[in-house]
């Protein structure tokens, strides 16, 4: 059993080393485009990555300046009410006082 195996394995060697030759040329550009591949792959990645990552930023951008507009116009809007109220009260107080005057 021993020499079985032995045998198998001097064979596989004998034949690895003829075979090995003529895989040799024909194996090393397929190897080498599997890699061409592999760092096509990885450059392709990086640049969808960096895309997405560039859109999220724009995006988020975005919604600050849309939200810091709708504060401000809600700031400018309370602040007109606000005045609309207070120009009203002076109305109100300088009849009231009118009134007052006039007793």
């Amino acid at each position: 059993m021993i020499n079985k195996k032995f045998l198998y394995g001097v064979g596989i060697g004998v034949l690895g080393c003829n075979i090995y030759p003529l895989i040799k040329d024909k194996l090393r550009p397929v190897a080498v485009k599997m890699v061409e591949g592999a760092i096509a792959a990885g450059s392709t990645t990086k640049s969808f990555i960096e895309e997405v990552n560039r859109e999220a930023i724009e995006q988020r951008q975005h919604r600050y300046k849309k939200r810091a507009e709708d504060f401000e116009n809600e700031s400018l809007n309370n602040n007109m009410e606000v005045s609309e109220n207070i120009e009203l009260l002076k109305k109100q107080i300088e009849e009231l006082q009118a009134r007052v005057n006039k007793v």
